[in-house]
């Protein structure tokens, strides 16, 4: 997986080995108990693991695989000392997180708990809806569903399957309404167990943001592409604009939960075989894409699905200028979110911006912007 905001390489946790993080790169020592949980996900095939021995060095900690040149050569050398074969580790490592397999384990579970009927999965967003006797909450997962609206909504409960404990938000005040669930937790877990958690939230709380959806979609689905590029944007934009002083509040409650996964819209990179993800710094990227100087030429895209050959063709277009894309679905081909990653990485900042409609209706709910939708 890409490296996000807080993914660091090859880190550990000793200390919370029965909530290991489920992330590339983590590894537990030959003899941790950790070992055994790292085994039991990759037989479930929630990850690929490897066996490596090592050796590691006393004074910085760097780290040397006994690799074949290793073994050819007998030794290494670092910090003016010489590190043996002899002295080797065994670890067992994360390499890859499978995704596709995760989402299979929480659908199952879920249809488990809840019966088939009763629930959805937008592909797109990668969040569940359970619907039961005319209310609804949301199932995410950490890092891997896109919803940011709910992400900042702290009177929105909703059900969280959680990768890594560090990542959680601390604050009462975000999550007062949440119910967190671990993911080897739900491996195990029974489906009366699960049902109980989910029932455990308030659904009288899930009115303003449902309702609120629902409008967007319906909206959505009954204008048309003139509308959208000539009433809707420019309302969008102009909302925004005279907005400000929220937009200010809402960048400062994104800084507040910036080292959380609530500061993250996890987009997809990688193909159907291998889904990889990439997490953008929500707040970074709204800062970037949200400009005066940008709305003018902002490129506004009324479609089912937003393909790399559009990019292309407007990036072709802007000559090399920072771009700003407005997009009316959550469809969007992963070849353009790794095009996006790529320039981040080649700019250290985020020249293109893309609104889907995930962000449209997280900056609509968070900046009181629903008149424009009516």
């Amino acid at each position: 997986m890409k490296k996000g905001a807080w993914q660091n390489s090859l880190t550990r946790t000793d200390s919370d080995l029965m909530e290991l993080p489920i992330r590339k790169d983590y590894y537990a020592e030959e003899g941790e108990s950790a070992v055994d949980q790292l085994e039991t996900l990759d037989s479930k095939r929630i990850v690929d693991t490897v066996l490596e021995d090592f050796v590691c060095c006393p004074d910085c900690g760097n780290v040397f695989l006994v690799d074949s040149e290793f073994k050819r050569n007998g030794s290494v050398s670092c910090c003016n000392k010489t590190l043996f074969i002899k002295q080797k580790k065994t670890r067992r490592r994360i390499i890859r997180l499978n995704y596709q397999e995760i989402i299979r384990l929480i659908s199952n579970k879920l249809e488990e708990a809840f019966g088939k009927q009763h629930i959805t999965f937008d592909k797109y967003t990668r969040v569940w809806k359970i619907k039961t006797d005319g209310s609804q909450i949301a199932v995410l997962i950490q890092d891997l569903s896109s919803a940011s609206s709910l992400l900042l909504s702290p009177d929105e409960p909703f059900l969280c399957v959680y990768l890594e404990g560090d990542k959680l938000p601390l604050s009462s005040d975000i999550t007062s309404g949440w119910r967190f669930v671990y993911l080897c937790d739900t491996l195990l877990d029974n489906k009366i167990q699960l049902r109980s958690r989910a029932n455990a939230l308030d659904y009288n709380k899930t009115a303003r943001y449902s309702q609120l959806e629902s409008k967007f979609d319906s909206y959505l689905k009954k204008i048309t592409y003139t509308q959208f590029e000539k009433e809707f944007v420019p309302a969008f934009i102009e909302g925004i604009k005279e907005k400000n002083p929220d937009l200010e509040r809402l960048y400062l409650r994104l800084e507040t939960a910036s080292a959380t996964f609530i500061n993250a819209k996890p987009v997809m990179i990688g193909g159907p075989a291998q889904s990889d993800f990439y997490l953008i710094n929500l707040l970074e990227y709204l800062k970037a894409g949200l400009r005066p100087e940008k709305f003018g030429e902002a490129k506004r895209y009324y479609t089912t699905k937003f393909t790399f050959g559009d990019y292309s063709t407007a990036i072709g277009h802007s000559n090399d200028k920072d771009v700003l894309f407005i997009v009316s679905t959550n469809n969007i081909q992963p070849e353009v979110w790794a095009k996006v990653a790529e320039r981040r990485s080649i700019e250290n900042r985020y020249k293109h911006v893309l609104l889907d409609a995930d962000v449209i209706l997280f900056l609509i709910y968070n900046l009181g912007l629903e008149n424009i939708i009516t």
